[in-house]
């Protein structure tokens, strides 16, 4: 777990009394030979530019 990730958990008094087991991180995976078909040529950065290529991919 990362410092930033893990100081969000600090106690006000500045210790660490319980830490949660995950955080819900989202992974999107992706399709690197449909993307490149579709012209698209490195991964989407954002939410919304991985909507924009799945449109591209499936049209």
């Amino acid at each position: 777990m990362g410092r930033k990730v893990l100081e969000q958990y600090r106690s006000s008094d500045g210790g660490f009394y319980q830490v949660p087991w995950k955080t819900n991180p989202i992974l999107i995976g992706y399709n690197k030979k449909l993307f490149e078909e579709a012209g698209i040529e490195r991964p989407p950065r954002t939410y919304s530019e991985f909507l924009k290529a799945g449109e591209k991919v499936t049209k």
